[in-house]
């Protein structure tokens, strides 16, 4: 009994530590300007005089040509990025994309970590909301964007 109580305990320790862990890395914009993921949803409220809590949403691929990497970016065109106060951010492994907000290649292979696809969401503080290797749909993500 106290052995199946004590892997409950560790069990649930493991979840709360997972959904607040904090993941640091450098991302760009189209003109070179650099930034901090711990800081930019902070400084973006700052800057903008913002009331609410801006959000990051992160899209990782190993390649622009992924089938999920396609449809994630076409459910982010329907999710207005200035009335839900979010960036999102494009990682590809393969190809860098300067139009936007983005990860040098590199990094963006550490934040796949093996997989061909992620989807990120992180507060104004840099913590992870929530972390997919799937797509999350338009509902699902403006929950994540306003919780």
């Amino acid at each position: 009994m106290k052995i199946t109580v004590w892997f409950m305990l560790l069990f649930i320790l493991i979840g709360c530590a997972s959904t607040n862990e904090l993941t640091e890395f450098t991302f760009y914009d189209s003109h070179g300007n650099e930034y901090n993921s711990l800081t930019a949803p902070s400084n973006l409220k700052k800057e903008f005089n913002i009331d609410v809590k801006p959000r990051m949403v992160v899209i990782a691929t190993s390649s622009k040509s992924n089938t999920k990497y396609k449809e994630q970016i076409d459910i982010i065109s329907k999710v207005n990025a200035e009335e839900m106060q979010y960036l999102y951010v494009v990682a590809s492994s393969k190809e860098e994309d300067h139009s936007g907000y983005y990860v040098e290649k590199m990094n963006s292979e550490r934040i796949l970590v093996g997989d061909d696809f992620k989807v990120i969401v992180y507060d104004e503080i840099g913590q992870i909301v929530i972390k997919s290797t799937n797509v999350i749909g338009v509902v699902e993500l403006k929950n994540h964007l306003t919780r």
